[in-house]
């Protein structure tokens, strides 16, 4: 993997980002990535149980906001470094407002979903490894997980992402950087934090180049290290080989941002 990211202009501090490897499983059946599982999990419970405490919210964490969800996250081996929960949901179902995710939501944003009724990723507890914070690596976690989410988002029948952020760690302007369109303010768990969505025909990796760069990397070596995805029929194109239509649709989308093709591929 290190041949691959040497062009990029990160420098080497304490932490090295060749030591990373991206994955994508489903938390309740991992199959190969169990112990991957297990790690994230117990990072997850430890991350937020503390985040609650310290916000002074009530809330008892169960595995229930664990379980049945897609991960996207950074591992070094089988120790999870960060990492970011989502659900593909389909809002023509009434059951889909009567989960606990909506209860945050204003009655207007509620009606925004229910006017949209498409298919969306919602996407939750963005969880990072204290000691792979931004400081101590000199990239972002974050803005490479979002990005993650971003891919996996182009090669799926959704048409949005939706979530909220929190605005005093500045996840939301992470957000906005891949093409997020503000909806609305207001307090979830005694913080503030912008709700938010990501549409389909506008979504891009990061407007920072070289995260943009990196996780395009790491996500490629993943799934091209998984056969049964090398050809899929696509909601947004034709049933051709995934790595064609993958280098058509994302060298337009970095051409837009001014990334070369060959500085990416």
């Amino acid at each position: 993997m290190a041949s691959e990211l040497d062009s990029l202009n990160f420098d080497k501090t304490t932490l090295d980002i060749t030591m990373l490897q991206y994955l994508h499983f489903n938390t309740s059946d991992p199959l190969q990535y169990t112990d991957h599982c297990n790690s994230a999990y117990e990072l997850w419970k430890h991350q937020w149980t503390t985040t609650f405490s310290e916000l002074g919210v009530d809330k008892k964490l169960t595995s229930d906001d664990f379980l049945n969800r897609k991960l996207c996250g950074l591992f070094n081996k089988d120790q999870a470094v960060g990492f970011i929960l989502y659900q593909n949901v389909d809002l023509k179902l009434n059951a889909s407002y009567e989960t606990l995710y909506f209860h945050n939501y204003t009655p207007d944003l509620v009606n925004h979903q229910k006017i949209k009724r498409d298919q969306v990723f919602i996407i939750s507890y963005m969880t990072l490894n204290p000691q792979w914070r931004k400081a101590n690596t000199n990239f972002s976690i974050s803005e490479l997980l979002i990005s993650f989410v971003v891919l996996e988002f182009n090669f799926s029948n959704a048409q949005r992402i939706i979530g909220y952020f929190r605005n005093n760690r500045s996840t939301n302007q992470i957000f906005y950087r891949h093409a997020g369109n503000f909806l609305s303010q207001k307090s979830a768990y005694n913080v503030d934090v912008d709700f938010a969505e990501i549409e389909i025909n506008k979504s891009h990796l990061s407007t920072q180049k070289d995260h943009a760069i990196l996780s395009l990397k790491l996500w490629e070596i993943f799934h091209n290290n998984h056969q049964t995805r090398n050809t899929k029929e696509i909601t947004h194109g034709t049933e051709i080989s995934r790595r064609q239509q993958e280098y058509e649709f994302f060298s337009q989308k970095f051409t837009r941002n001014g990334l070369e093709q060959q500085s990416y591929l």
